[in-house]
């Protein structure tokens, strides 16, 4: 939908009227003459906030959140962080984010294998990242260092510095800086 602008993306998308749309767009910190704009040219703040409007809109009882912090900044993390648990509804999210994660989950599942075991204590959550597990309760032996952390942490790190320097305005961005980090966190992914 990025060739379409902002009201029509909201009429497609969502039952209400036109006039209450546009009266939603105002409220979502999107003034009037915006309202023709195209989605193309937003920001990815600003594509997240409209997205979110939508979602808000269509009053869903379940989300699938895929990485949703990426490409925000961090004023646009706490707004999504708020919709989400505004919303009410049931969320399966994945995320590099850990604060993130910390703030909306309150229920967290490791894949074992073939299975899916809930774990109760989020340190235990986040340290099975850590370990390759064959079946549920066996994990292979690791050594005292443990690459996959390391890469988690780099991970956590990459997403950071992008969402940092895509928060500067466009004049203060570093391009290639930012197609660096994405290179590398895409070569990161593949390994885990």
């Amino acid at each position: 939908m990025p060739s379409l602008s902002l009201i029509d993306t909201v009429n497609d998308l969502c039952p209400e009227t036109a006039t209450e749309h546009k009266a939603a767009l105002i409220r979502s910190g999107f003034p009037y003459p915006t309202h023709i704009n195209r989605v193309s040219v937003l920001s990815g703040g600003e594509r997240a906030h409209l997205m979110f409007l939508t979602i808000n809109l269509n009053r869903p009882n379940f989300l699938i959140l895929d990485e949703p912090t990426n490409h925000i900044d961090i004023e646009g993390k706490g707004q999504l962080e708020a919709q989400v648990l505004a919303s009410g509804a049931t969320v399966l999210l994945t995320s590099h984010d850990r604060r993130f994660v910390d703030t909306i989950a309150n229920r967290y599942v490791v894949i074992a294998g073939d299975r899916l075991v809930e774990v109760h204590n989020p340190e235990h959550f986040y340290t099975s990242f850590s370990r390759q597990t064959t079946r549920v309760g066996q994990a292979k032996p690791t050594d005292d260092a443990d690459p996959s952390l390391d890469t988690l942490d780099r991970i956590i790190e990459l997403d950071r510095l992008l969402a940092e320097d895509l928060a500067r305005k466009p004049k203060f961005q570093k391009p290639a800086r930012q197609a660096e980090w994405q290179r590398e966190l895409d070569l990161l992914n593949e390994r885990l």
